[in-house]
């Protein structure tokens, strides 16, 4: 197993963009929050026609700049791959879509 480290907003969408491209059978993530149009395109991109995305997703406060919020971003990902997905909102005790925190704080 490899592991590349990289820090965005700066470096991060030319790594990311080449890693999605390259998606074969699966992908597991845990993100922050995924409210950037780009971002949501390239992950619907590399995973057409892929079997599946397991993802846990925080839900932290709006962003001013955001191109759609998380659940849009839920929804898109829910429509276009259907059963191909697996979808959690992350367990963190500031997230009003759970019911039963984990976590106190994202941070």
């Amino acid at each position: 197993m490899s592991i590349t480290c990289n820090v965005s907003p700066d470096a991060g969408w030319l790594e990311l963009s080449g890693f999605l491209k390259n998606i074969n059978s699966q992908l597991t993530v845990g993100m922050y929050d995924c409210t950037s149009a780009h971002v949501l395109s390239g992950l619907l991109a590399g995973l057409k026609g892929k079997p599946q995305l397991s993802l846990v997703l925080d839900h932290p406060a709006p962003n001013p700049g955001s191109d759609q919020t998380d659940e849009q971003t839920q929804a898109a990902l829910s429509k276009a791959l259907g059963k191909r997905e697996q979808f959690a909102w992350a367990a963190e005790g500031n997230d009003p879509m759970v019911t039963k925190a984990i976590f106190t704080h994202a941070y």
